[in-house]
């Protein structure tokens, strides 16, 4: 063979360490033998079992700030290059372990890949009892040192946990003759991610559909406390099954972590020879800190910008380790919307000899498939953002987070990376609803947020339906200039949506009946945003200004004195709603609007039931059941007719009505629209009233479903669900209640909606109560406390739900320590009811919780002698009706 390899590579690099440019000059006199040559050596073999892709960031990693063996390995790298002898065999001939032709009971029969210490081999059983052809990684020649068996074992233990369909199973295992580890896994036939992307020139769904799958891979090794920390393209593959079906395979754990293994941390910017890969890892990774699930969430949001825009996030102005670390850690990552604009527009300006200044991968490429910006803009720009955020804890905290966004995004629905805001969720559901319904009904939805109101009537002449199509085109104009990416983190407020309107308005005094228009658009915005109080101002405007414009008795004052009456109910305003509503019905009685008269007698009806009228209640939404045409305001009139003969004891004839309503709903709005949650909910409030507490908990988990999917968790309508679902499995599932009345709070304390309300109230103290049930009063107290005062300030002290709430807080007290203020609390609240209810249930109630507290404070006898006066009573009261 004449001169060996070693030796013809020898000759060449004492050539070259002994030039009189070398950086190092101690290395002119040193033999070739020595120890930086041996280095080098050692590197560029070890450069070859590195992917291409990686190869700069594992030379850059390998030789540090040593300018000298790195100019050494680039020349000998170069001499490969330039003579191929080294690259058709000289390397392999050098560094190549004998050949290999079993393991175990596996027959080699071809080699698939190298790593940093590993080779992959293709194999097959020997005997035959398992015909496919599987994967078999074993420690290279040489390399089987105590290290690599551990880290061959680590990689074996996680793969043994992992099982799903986009990961490669492990098979088999063992150790060879000579002592070097390896393990049997299944064979991926495929190509890495982006490339399989590029060759089927995948659209946008397509794209988000495999980074779906290989978020689900991940999800599932995080469930299991693993953490992969080398995710990027070329450990995903994409295979094709008989159908041509496309299936992602999670590949080489080899640096992936258990969490729940104390096992010592490696430093990772070199691992067995191999290196992350700069372009992926996360902040902390180049920091050396330690890694959570967050770290793969970092490296799968460079993925999805790298699907969508068509290149990475970073662009390194080189590869040495100190710039890659302060690129990962401080630059950041241009708005995947506006990155598809630059490359566009950098590809198309650039000169064609420009210089090529930053890292390939990153740099503008025309032939580069990139998703349009107007798709990108908005939920795909936040959840990229924020997978990509430096900090780990202001990141998706694992993969099935950041998959839950992503389907949110496909569906349609509120992502949570940009918060859920009022203004941000009608946007979102008037996009959804566009090719369903008209302009105006999607736009209805959203103001009205699921209430049964509509937009103003349309006008007959063709003066007032100009007016009235100009005022609605400003409205739609105001949603769709609100650019969804100002609400992440909440910027944009619900009130925001309302200010350039007002704004307008003011500026229209010379044109009052287009301002009177406008102001009533603005005004049933604000309540359907739960903005009553903006709404109750803008709408008295209103009010005002087609009084002094049309008279006292024009009946297109009937539209805002209507709205005006509902938002004075939602204020509990109720002898102003009435007021309001009595004029309203009074202006329509004798009109040709129908459907303008059926809204006023629902909206009166339901204050008169607020007021305790119940026969005038019942009568007025007889006749809106009658005049009422549009399904909207027939659901809204059926449920109220219903509400009212349920009040009045008539469950029997009230039924099915509840059930007429709802399925008119389904009918007119299909069964995911939020005006059919709202049939949904009282229909299910009627069945729990009639005692069918499994029905009514499936209609309830209905409702809820629709309210979350149309407004998310941050809205009243979705807690009050929440509260409800809560209040029925508080007895029969504790645990389940608590989650119920823990998210029915989240959301309360999330909602927009105006003035301290009183269902997040019953939510607060619906689980203060079931805490003290289950023995955590210290939990308890102060839910209570600030349940207590609010209902005494919102309702007064004399109200029962008030005086419940003082008798849980007092048993709470008596069970943390503080005995003689509970129970004499709770002896001032009995003798309080007993004047007004002596056998009353709620007086029942509160004796026993004084029984309770006297037990805790070691008064026993005490304690049996109300327990003896509770059954004094129950005899007094005689049996319950039936």
């Amino acid at each position: 063979m004449g001169l060996g390899v070693r030796d013809r590579a020898s000759r060449y690099f004492r050539a070259r360490l002994t030039h009189p440019m070398a950086d190092d000059d101690s290395v002119a006199e040193r033999d070739p033998t020595s120890d930086r040559l041996r280095r080098s050596l050692d590197i560029a073999g070890e450069a070859y079992d590195v992917p291409a892709a990686d190869r700069e960031a594992f030379l850059d990693a390998a030789c540090g700030e040593d300018a000298a063996l790195r100019q050494a390995v680039d020349d000998l790298m170069a001499f490969d290059a330039e003579s191929h002898t080294l690259l058709d065999g000289g390397l392999d001939e050098l560094f190549a372990p004998p050949p290999v032709e079993s393991v175990g009971g596996y027959r080699v029969v071809g080699e698939l890949g190298r790593g940093g210490m590993g080779i992959v081999y293709a194999a097959e059983r020997v005997d035959g009892t398992f015909e496919k052809t599987v994967a078999l990684k074993l420690v290279q020649h040489g390399k089987a040192t105590a290290d690599a068996a551990r880290r061959f074992a680590r990689e074996r233990r996680v793969l043994a946990r992992l099982d799903h369909p986009g990961i490669a199973r492990l098979l088999d295992g063992g150790v060879t003759p000579d002592g070097r580890p390896y393990f049997i896994m299944e064979r991926v036939d495929g190509v890495p991610l982006t490339a399989y992307a590029a060759a089927h020139d995948l659209d946008t769904d397509a794209r988000l559909g495999l980074l779906l799958d290989v978020c689900d891979a991940v999800a599932h090794a995080h469930r299991l406390l693993i953490v992969h920390r080398d995710l990027k393209p070329s450990n995903v593959f994409v295979a094709e099954d008989e159908t041509g079906a496309s299936q992602v395979k999670l590949l080489d754990f080899g640096i992936a972590k258990a969490l729940d293994e104390d096992d010592d941390e490696e430093a990772l910017t070199q691992t067995g020879g191999g290196a992350l890969t700069p372009a992926y890892a996360a902040p902390e990774q180049v920091a050396g800190e330690p890694v959570t699930a967050a770290t793969d969430v970092y490296a799968l949001g460079v993925m999805a910008y790298e699907l969508l825009v068509g290149k990475r996030p970073y662009g390194f102005a080189s590869r040495a380790p100190a710039e890659v670390a302060r690129v990962v850690r401080e630059a950041q990552p241009t708005r995947p919307s506006e990155a598809v604009r630059t490359t566009t527009r950098t590809a198309a300006q650039a000169p064609a000899d420009a210089p090529e200044a930053e890292d390939p991968a990153h740099r503008a490429d025309p032939d580069r498939w990139a998703a349009p910006p107007k798709r990108l803009r908005g939920d795909l720009d936040a959840i990229v953002l924020q997978a990509l955020r430096k900090e780990p804890e202001r990141r998706y905290a694992t993969a099935a987070e950041l998959a839950a966004d992503l389907r949110r995004h496909v569906e349609g629905r509120p992502v949570r990376a940009r918060g859920d805001g009022w203004g941000y969720r009608a946007n979102r559901f008037v996009r959804r609803h566009a090719l369903a319904v008209s302009v105006t009904a999607a736009l209805a939805l959203a103001l009205v947020g699921g209430t049964a109101a509509v937009l103003w009537q349309a006008r007959e002449t063709a003066r007032e339906a100009a007016r009235a199509n100009a005022t609605l085109d400003y409205v739609l104009g105001m949603f769709e200039a609100v650019d969804p990416v100002e609400l992440e983190g909440g910027q944009l407020r619900p009130a925001d949506l309302l200010a350039p309107g007002l704004r307008q308005a003011a500026a229209l005094d010379d044109q009052p009946l287009v301002q009177a228009s406008l102001l009533e658009g603005l005004g049933r915005l604000g309540v359907g945003l739960g903005l009553f109080a903006t709404a109750d101002s803008v709408l008295s405007r209103a009010v005002d200004v087609r009084r002094r414009v049309q008279g006292a008795d024009h009946a297109e004052l009937a539209a805002p004195l209507t709205l005006l009456a509902r938002s004075r109910i939602a204020e509990r305003r109720y002898d102003e709603a009435i007021e309001a509503g009595e004029e309203a019905v009074r202006l329509l009685a004798e009109g040709r609007d129908p459907d303008a008269l059926a809204e006023a007698q629902v909206v009166l009806g339901t204050v008169r039931e607020r007021r305790g009228d119940t026969e005038a209640a019942t009568a007025l939404m007889r006749s809106a059941v009658r005049h009422a045409r549009k399904p909207a305001l027939r659901v809204e009139a059926l449920t109220g007719l219903a509400i009212q003969l349920t009040d009045s004891d008539s469950l029997d004839a009230a039924l099915p009505l509840f059930r007429q309503a709802t399925d008119l709903a389904v009918r007119a709005f299909g069964p995911t629209d939020p005006r059919t949650a709202d049939a949904l909910y009282d229909r299910a409030n009627a069945v729990q009233t009639a005692g069918d507490t499994e029905e009514a908990s499936q209609l309830h988990a209905q409702a809820l479903a629709v309210y979350e999917r149309a407004y998310g968790r941050g809205d009243y309508r979705t807690g009050r669900s929440l509260y409800t679902l809560a209040v029925l499995n508080h007895t029969a599932d504790p645990a389940a209640a608590e989650r119920y009345y823990r998210d029915a709070l989240t959301a309360y304390e999330a909602s927009t909606l105006d003035g301290d309300h009183l269902w997040r109230e019953y939510a607060r103290v619906g689980l203060g109560a079931l805490l003290l049930s289950t023995d955590r009063p210290t939990e308890a107290l102060p839910l209570l406390t600030t349940g207590a005062a609010t209902f005494a300030e919102d309702l007064g002290a004399d109200d029962p739900r008030t005086q419940a709430a003082r008798a849980q807080r007092a048993l709470a007290l008596a069970q943390t320590g503080r005995a003689s203020e509970g129970v004499a609390m709770l002896r001032r609240l009995d003798a309080e009811l007993a004047q007004v209810e002596p056998t009353g249930g709620l007086r029942l109630s509160v004796l026993e919780k004084l029984a309770q507290a006297l037990d805790a404070s070691g008064q026993a006898r005490a304690a049996d002698g109300i327990r003896r006066q509770i059954d004094g009573l129950k005899r007094d009261a005689g049996p319950s009706p039936s």
